[in-house]
């Protein structure tokens, strides 16, 4: 559960998406996804993988991991590299979600286009 205290802690981290481009030392990071419509919820998650340019508008497609699990994509979207100070913290919520490579495996969204790497 995402709360507001939380937030502003998660908030304090470097921009990345739509008008700042992600970098390879973001890989395997902790994010927090920019407001979502129409439910306007946030997301938390494991950075796994980044499609430049291949989402909607010319918006990058990013793969993150959830708390539950769950591969989710996002384009046309931002995102908060959330700070190192938290790490132990959020290792703690995800000590049990599997540990993504993307250098070592291929993904696809909707059964289309696997590929492997993170920056892609």
């Amino acid at each position: 559960m995402i709360t507001e205290e939380n937030l502003k802690k998660y908030m304090q981290g470097k921009l990345r998406g739509l008008l700042f481009h992600f970098i390879t030392s973001d890989k395997g990071k902790y994010v927090l996804s920019g407001l979502i419509n129409p439910t306007l919820e946030q997301k938390l998650g494991i950075l796994v993988q980044v499609r430049q340019e291949q989402g909607a508008f010319g918006s990058d497609v990013v793969l993150i991991r959830e708390q539950d699990g769950t591969l989710s994509s996002h384009h046309n979207q931002s995102f908060w590299i959330i700070p190192d100070e938290y790490k132990d913290e959020l290792d703690e919520l995800f000590q049990d979600v599997y540990k993504d490579d993307a250098d070592l495996q291929e993904y696809s969204i909707e059964g289309k286009e696997n590929v492997k790497g993170f920056l892609v």
